[in-house]
């Protein structure tokens, strides 16, 4: 088999797995007065640096092809420079221990749309490890640029897995 067929074949099989293994989300986030609903959500460890890798839930209205950032050593560049996700709503939760945080994202908008639990988001989230990640994402208030109103529940995305 050629080297070529060989990354085909392993490429295929990586975006397949990662799009079978993506979990639910349930619910609506609005960015900049627009609403989308939040319907996949997929798990993957990001390592920011800091000894301890952080979780990073991407939820977004349909599937995504995450191949590329689960077999790249900086994930979320790779997310957030991907042209094919930035061509949809989605948003980045990312936990590290019992603090949690969001990124959010419209196509068409460079505004990058932020929110933590110091700054009125309320989240609630468990599992990890070999448990499936839960959570519940609220942010809201009228006048604000962002409100968040999201069920997820997903296993970890491994690269090659």
């Amino acid at each position: 088999m050629n080297a070529t067929r060989f990354i085909l074949i392993a490429l295929f099989a990586l975006t397949a797995s990662a799009r079978a293994c993506a979990g639910e989300a349930q619910g609506q986030v609005t960015l900049g007065g627009s609403k989308f609903s939040m319907n996949v959500a997929n798990a993957f460890l990001e390592d920011t640096g800091g000894g301890k890798p952080t979780t990073l839930v991407l939820l977004t209205e349909g599937p995504v092809d995450l191949s590329s950032e689960l077999a790249s050593p900086d994930p979320y560049f790779d997310l957030i420079n991907d042209k094919a996700i930035a061509a949809v709503a989605w948003v980045a939760v990312f936990i590290e221990g019992k603090h949690v945080s969001v990124n959010a994202h419209k196509a068409g908008d460079e505004t990058q749309y932020f929110a933590s639990q110091k700054f009125g988001l309320d989240a609630t989230v468990s599992g990890g490890g070999n448990a499936p990640i839960e959570g519940k994402l609220h942010l809201g208030g009228s006048g604000t640029s962002m409100q968040i109103d999201v069920n997820f529940k997903t296993d970890m995305l491994k690269a090659g897995s």
